[in-house]
Formats: structure tokens, C-alpha cells, sequence
């Protein structure tokens, strides 16, 4: 049964791999191969409802930090956005961009799923080709979320002085 799941999402049969891929997980619901490609093919079939389950499924089960969240958080979205689920749209497309980089192979795509989710909300174009930060601090805005800031170096020298910070240690003369 397993190799003829991945014939049918090779073929791009993609109901007979939704079904063979649910059948394994009947069997194995912890078969994470399973869960993420089952979803792969309800999205490639065009069953959004379906594939927004799965996909956010797949999350759950495997957390934010799996290499399988940024296609899975890309997916996501554009299923949202397919089904006008226009915030949760932006939400899913938005976390995708904050683990990837702008040489992932659906970063633009991304880009486009948040600007066009937001023309439909009614709140002004985002421009496209802005740099990254920018474009997710126009996101988390129009979601209304707080963006935690990146970390930044301890300050050091006269400057950590002045803020209460100790003076480092004298040398030892030898």
C-alpha cells in the first residue's frame, strides 16, 4: 500500500493518493509522511476545505519548528485565501515568511497571497517588492499582532556604562 500512495502523488492521481495516504494513516496515525502527503494531494486536488485541515494537522502534530511548517504554514494560506478566509490567509502566509528566506522557492508566491488577502480587506497595497521585514510588519499590523523584536547584542564599552552595565575587569599585569 505504501508504494501505491506515492505512485498515485507521483502520476498526480490526486484523489487515489489522498485515499491511500488516509488509509496509512488509519493504520499508523503517527506516519507523518503519510499526514503531510495526504494533505500535498487534497491541496493538488483542489479540495481546500479539506486541505486546510490537513495542513494545519500536520502542524500541530509536527510543531513550528519541523522543516515540514514552512510549506506546510505556505500551504495553508493559499488555501485560506482560496476559501476567503482573507486573515487567516494572511496569518499562515505571514508565519511562513518569518521561517524562510527570500531564496525559498514560494517566498514570492507568499508575498502575493498576503498583498492580495489584503486588497480584499480593503487596506492599502502592499508593495511587492519591499524587503521582507517590511512586508511582515504590514502583515502583523493588519492582524493587529506585536512582532517580538529580533534580538540584539549585550551593548558594551561607555555606552553599557552609562546604563548600569559593570565595567569589564582590569587586566593583570604579568
Amino acid at each position: 500500500m505504501r508504494d501505491d500512495a506515492l505512485k498515485a502523488l507521483l502520476e498526480e492521481r490526486w484523489a487515489t493518493a489522498a485515499a491511500k495516504y488516509g488509509e496509512r494513516l488509519l493504520k499508523d496515525p503517527d506516519d507523518a509522511v503519510a499526514r503531510s502527503n495526504r494533505a500535498v494531494a487534497l491541496y493538488e486536488a483542489g479540495r481546500w476545505q479539506e486541505a486546510a485541515r490537513a495542513f494545519e494537522g500536520v502542524l500541530r502534530r509536527e510543531g513550528p519548528s519541523s522543516e515540514v511548517a514552512p510549506p506546510a504554514l505556505f500551504s495553508l494560506g493559499s488555501c485560506r485565501l482560496r476559501l476567503g478566509e482573507l486573515r487567516g490567509a494572511v496569518a499562515a502566509s505571514a508565519l511562513f515568511l518569518e521561517l524562510s528566506d527570500e531564496q525559498h522557492p514560494f517566498f514570492e508566491e507568499a508575498v502575493r497571497n498576503i498583498a492580495s488577502a489584503a486588497a480584499r480587506l480593503g487596506k492599502p497595497a502592499l508593495a511587492q517588492d519591499a524587503p521582507k521585514e517590511r512586508i511582515l510588519r504590514a502583515a502583523f499590523s493588519l492582524l493587529g499582532w506585536r512582532r517580538r523584536p529580533s534580538p540584539r547584542p549585550e551593548p558594551s564599552g561607555r555606552r553599557a556604562r552609562a546604563r548600569g552595565a559593570p565595567a569589564r575587569p582590569a587586566k593583570r599585569a604579568r
